[in-house]
């Protein structure tokens, strides 16, 4: 018994899913039928309750305006009272598209099942097959929020929008965004724009707004281009009295330049800066940047990303497009902002932010001067230390524009911080794990240099903590990545750490040999000269 009834939900529990008092008063009587063993029964009244829902919202849709339930409508009046009449409204409850291919046959089994129950054919269901029944009809059909038509359409932009768990987590939002969309005709689609521009009582709350925003981006993202133009046309009805709102909207989709012209579009953008002064959204971010992905970066963009990129940065790593387009622009922005002591530290912040985003990915005069700025301040600035830090995130462009000035970046680095050189050195091997074949021929030359003592002699001092750390490092990284470095001097690198190994061991030498002798010496000492007595 404990197994039977794990198998199913609870059927008072199921019950109380049923949208419609009527549907759920003459399910509830199916159930009484159930529960004292007249399953045929049980089943007649639960397909009853089903058939009359589906007419009533194939009745609701055609009411409405909508064409193809006005036709079915019109059908089943003809075969009303007929043979042939259920197995219409499935049909046509398909075709109206308020339920899939799926409920469609498990309908039909419904409908089938209900037949030989309803004629002496002598078929009496088990307990089992009752509740596959109810099971059926409830799931395809009486639990279903309201019909596929404007009913349904209401109820989520006017209703659901304001449920903080309306959407769940980010990974499942857009699916779960699909599978409402799914439920309405891709004709109907623009609907959800035009009720909710016109019909959302009172002013919109954040939570409203947010849902609305990634419900429309969806499905703005899976509408054709016909489909799309009517959805954005209905967000209009935003604009008076929600201009901040309508700007967000403008630039939802990247197809902004189909459905906006450029007036609107430059509106659009400027409420969006304004809105940057105050606090700016992920998603204001989002419409800004398929803007200006569009018609460009204007001064009036340029001065906000001054005042905000350190901010606005971390929502940029999301936008690709924006960053891939637009890369030129934002790169000499940087650099200009990395050498103003104004806007420099916005400018850390936004690198740090972007380090592993396509902006870095492409050889640039500015890529340079900003990996170059970076490398001559980490060693004395905590803030472009942290970016340094991160070498091993860094795109290859940016790994082999630091090897580039490796010897520039290794005259930063002394016997105060002798660990500093590591950086240079996780660069190479990151490099070289990514696209050794990227690996510059600059830092095997610099390499070398260092090895033969033509660069930073001092360092081939076994009492130089930095040279020891540089040495030793390039020895681990050479076994590494060995085929990587072809170009690096292996042997003078062996020779360097074994002439280092060997003045250790002579340092340490001469204080067991001395220690020895003093020992000796007091031995000596005491033999010769006996205390008197």
């Amino acid at each position: 018994m404990l197994q039977e009834a794990q198998k199913f939900l609870d059927l008072d529990m199921v019950g109380q899913t049923i949208l419609d008092e009527g549907d759920r008063s003459l399910f509830q009587e199916a159930v009484q039928c159930y529960q004292i063993g007249s399953h045929r029964a049980a089943v007649i009244l639960t397909w009853c309750a089903t058939a009359d829902c589906l007419r009533r919202r194939l009745n609701d849709l055609a009411n409405e305006g909508d064409a193809p339930a006005q036709q079915a409508q019109t059908a089943l009046e003809d075969v009303k009272g007929q043979a042939c009449y259920e197995e219409n409204l499935i049909a046509f409850a398909r075709r109206c598209e308020l339920i899939d291919d799926i409920d469609e046959r498990a309908l039909r089994f419904a409908r089938d099942t209900r037949s030989q129950c309803a004629h002496p054919t002598g078929v009496i269901p088990s307990a089992e097959a009752v509740r596959h029944i109810f099971h059926i009809c409830i799931q395809s059909v009486l639990s279903q929020r309201g019909y596929r038509g404007m009913t349904f359409i209401r109820d989520v932009v006017t209703v659901q929008f304001d449920d903080r768990h309306f959407l769940p987590n980010d990974s499942k939002a857009e699916d779960h965004c699909l599978a409402i969309l799914e439920k309405v005709p891709k004709r109907s689609w623009p609907q959800f724009a035009c009720i909710a521009a016109k019909e959302r009582p009172g002013p919109l709350s954040e939570i409203w707004k947010q849902r609305a925003l990634v419900f429309f981006r969806v499905m703005l993202s899976a509408a054709d281009g016909l489909t799309a133009q009517h959805i954005a046309a209905g967000f209009q009805g935003f604009e008076a009295k929600e201009p901040d709102f309508f700007a967000t909207l403008v630039g939802i989709d990247p197809r902004v330049t189909n459905f906006w012209d450029a007036q609107k579009r430059a509106q659009a953008r400027a409420r969006l800066i304004a809105a940057s002064a105050a606090r700016i959204t992920a998603e204001q971010v989002h419409s800004w940047a398929v803007i200006c992905s569009a018609d460009g970066l204007e001064d009036g963009d340029k001065e906000m990303l001054r005042q905000r990129l350190g901010s606005i940065s971390r929502h940029l790593i999301a936008e690709e497009d924006f960053l891939h387009k637009k890369r030129d622009d934002l790169l000499n922005l940087v650099q200009d902002m990395l050498l103003n002591e104004v806007t420099s530290g916005q400018a850390v912040v936004a690198i740090n932010n972007l380090l592993r985003t396509r902006l870095f990915d492409e050889k640039s005069d500015a890529m340079q001067v900003i990996v170059e700025t970076i490398v001559e301040r980490f060693a004395r600035d905590t803030h472009y230390r942290q970016l340094i830090e991160q070498v091993r995130a860094w795109t290859g462009r940016m790994l082999v524009t630091l090897l580039e000035m490796s010897e520039l970046f290794l005259s930063q680095c002394s016997d105060d911080n002798p660990e500093d050189v590591l950086f240079v050195i996780d660069a190479a091997r990151a490099l070289a794990r990514l696209s050794p074949v990227e690996v510059p021929e600059t830092f095997s030359k610099v390499v070398n240099r260092v090895l033969r003592k033509e660069l930073f002699p001092e360092w081939a001092d076994s009492e130089s903590a930095v040279g020891n750390a540089f040495l030793r490092q390039l020895a681990l990284l050479l076994q590494q990545e060995q085929t990587s470095f072809p170009d690096i001097d292996h042997i003078l690198v062996t020779t360097a750490l074994a002439d280092l190994d060997g003045k250790e061991e002579m340092v340490d030498e001469p204080d067991e040999v001395d220690r020895d002798a003093s020992e000796e010496g007091q031995l000596g000492g005491a033999d010769e000269n006996p205390p008197q007595m």
